[in-house]
C-alpha cells in the first residue's frame, strides 16, 4: 500500500530475502500506482500489478507493506488472510494509523519499540497502549520471544525506524565501501571503531579507525596505525552517510 519511494525501497529489500515473484501496488491515486508498476516491474524482474481497489490488493496477499500518509486506519479483521504477515510503517508519528486496533489485538504484534509504539507509532495511532503489544524486534531476534508460533497466525510489524537501525545499515554499507577503496576488509561497529588489515607486500599492517568528523555526506577518520606509525587522516566517502540519501 502506498507508491511512493517508500514502497519500492520495501519491494527492493523484499525481494532479497523472500523469493517474491508478483507484487500487487495500491495507492490513492491510480496512476501512481500504475506508474510505479511501469517504471519498477521489468527493472525487478517480477510482475506488479497495479490495483484500482484496496481489497483487491490484498487479496491472498501472504506479506502486505504499508507505506501511507494515512491518519485513519484501513485495515481491519476479515481484511487479511490467515498466515500473512503485515509490515506498516507509516504511522511513525503522532495521529498516525494505517492497522485497527482490533487487528492489532488478534494478530502477533512486534514494534521496534514499546515507549514509542504507544506514544507515536501503531499502537497509539490505532488508540491503544502497550497491552498489544507482544515482542519487540530484538526479542524476537535473540530468541527471547519464539515470533511466530502458528502457520495460520497474523503477524504485524510496526516500525517508527530508530536511529540505531539506520546506523547499522550505513555502518555495512561504510565497511563495503572502504574494503573496495582501499581493498582491505574492515568491520565497522557502532562505536566507529574497526579492526583493519591491510597487506604491503609481505608485512600485515593492523590498525583502529575511528571517527573524527562528518562533513558533506563524508566520513572524516584517523587512522592509527599500531606499529608505530603517525596517526594519518584519511577521507572515506561513504554515499549513503546523508539520511536523505536512502529516503
Amino acid at each position: 500500500m502506498g507508491a511512493g519511494v517508500q514502497g519500492i525501497l520495501q519491494l527492493e529489500m523484499l525481494l532479497l530475502v523472500r523469493p517474491i515473484s508478483r507484487a500487487r501496488v495500491y495507492d490513492i491515486s491510480p496512476d501512481r500506482a500504475r506508474d510505479f508498476a511501469a517504471r519498477h516491474s521489468s527493472r525487478l524482474g517480477i510482475e506488479i500489478e497495479p490495483m484500482g481497489k484496496l481489497g483487491a490488493a490484498l487479496g491472498y496477499a501472504d506479506i502486505v507493506v504499508t507505506a501511507t500518509w494515512a491518519n485513519e486506519a484501513f485495515l481491519h479483521p476479515g481484511m487479511i488472510g490467515p498466515g500473512s504477515h503485515i509490515t506498516t510503517l507509516g504511522a511513525d508519528q503522532p495521529r498516525k494509523a494505517e492497522v485497527n486496533a482490533e487487528l492489532l489485538r488478534s494478530s502477533l504484534f512486534v514494534c521496534d519499540d514499546r515507549d514509542l509504539a504507544v506514544t507515536m507509532g501503531a499502537a497509539g495511532g490505532a488508540g491503544v497502549g502497550a497491552e498489544v503489544i507482544d515482542a519487540e524486534l530484538g526479542e524476537v531476534i535473540a530468541g527471547v520471544h519464539p515470533g511466530r508460533t502458528e502457520p495460520d497466525q497474523i503477524t504485524i510489524f510496526g516500525s517508527v525506524e530508530l536511529a540505531f537501525q539506520d546506523l547499522v545499515r550505513r555502518l555495512a554499507r561504510l565497511s563495503e565501501s572502504f574494503e573496495r577503496r582501499y581493498r582491505a576488509p574492515g568491520r565497522f561497529s557502532a562505536a566507529g571503531v574497526v579492526e583493519i588489515h591491510v597487506s604491503n607486500a609481505d608485512r600485515r599492517t593492523d590498525c583502529t579507525l575511528r571517527p573524527c568528523s562528518i562533513i558533506s555526506g563524508c566520513y572524516h577518520f584517523k587512522l592509527a596505525l599500531h606499529r608505530g606509525y603517525p596517526e594519518r587522516c584519511h577521507r572515506v566517502r561513504h554515499a549513503v552517510a546523508a539520511r536523505n540519501s536512502l529516503d
